[in-house]
């Protein structure tokens, strides 16, 4: 792709559709060599063109009997988060996140999650959230600051590294 532009080029980049491994560690290399600078578009580009594009669907959220998977919610998260921990990534203890529309979750659903110390959040908070977590200042409603700060493994060699 560098190849294919000027010197000096600004290619804009829908940080919703691409990684960050691959804009910072593929992308990065080849377009610093041509002082190319990927730059973050705030806008959903598909979006500005498709003015005729169909609403996303409202499907419900809907809670998967145990026979599906043969685990529960909690022993996937236990599980989960063993191996963020592996990555050294940041990670609670007792509670999660879950971002999604949230008029998809019913209030069942919604509670069938609190129960399990999983959150549900609109899916748009995850960019403000990240930035709290950043600065250390994101915490779960089920817990107190205090507890969530116990609750937050953090290794402070690794705290560039976020998920």
């Amino acid at each position: 792709m560098s190849n294919n532009l000027c010197e000096e080029a600004n290619i804009g980049v829908d940080p919703w559709c691409v990684s960050v491994d691959t804009a910072n560690n593929r992308w990065r290399k080849a377009f610093t060599k041509k002082s190319q600078n990927i730059i973050p578009t705030t806008t959903d580009l598909v979006d500005e063109v498709w003015k005729s594009r169909p609403p996303s669907e409202m499907n419900p959220v809907l809670v998967h009997p145990l026979e599906f998977d043969g685990r529960s919610v909690s022993k996937k998260l236990t599980n989960l988060r063993a191996k963020l921990k592996q990555e050294s990534v940041r990670v609670t203890a007792d509670s999660a996140f879950l971002y999604v529309d949230k008029k998809k979750v019913s209030s069942e659903t919604s509670e069938y999650f609190k129960g399990l110390g999983v959150e549900v959040k609109e899916y748009t908070d995850v960019i403000s959230d990240v930035a709290l977590l950043a600065s250390e200042q994101l915490f779960s409603s089920f817990s107190s600051k205090s507890e969530a700060t116990k609750d937050m493994e953090i290794d402070s060699d690794q705290t560039d590294r976020l998920c």
